[in-house]
């Protein structure tokens, strides 16, 4: 029996690819998943600063109620949506506000 698991040991270890592409290989999974992680870290921080500079622009702001209502609701739903996860809607929505408030 024990020809039979030194054979089996034998093809087990032929069917592993080069220990450096095993390597390679885990490195860039790493790389993948720390790029997958952080990529929504930064639109959040950037609809973070969004709704910081529409906040501030609204507490100079001359508008109407009505504008400054729309620019609320805007405002609202960027936060709604980025904490959902869906940061290119909620910077749509604080482009919207930024606009109305004639700020970059």
């Amino acid at each position: 029996m024990s020809a039979n698991w030194s054979q089996m040991s034998y093809r087990a270890a032929n069917l592993k690819p080069d220990s450096n592409w095993n390597v390679i290989m885990n490195r860039l999974a790493l790389a993948a998943l720390a790029l997958a992680l952080m990529a929504p870290q930064a639109f959040a921080g950037a609809c973070m600063d969004d709704i910081a500079k529409i906040d501030k622009a609204m507490e100079k702001s001359k508008l109407a109620a009505d504008q400054q209502q729309e620019v609320l609701d805007l405002r609202e739903q960027a936060v709604q949506l980025c904490g959902a996860g869906n940061e290119q809607q909620g910077l749509d929505q604080t482009a919207q506000a930024k606009q109305i408030l004639n700020i970059d």
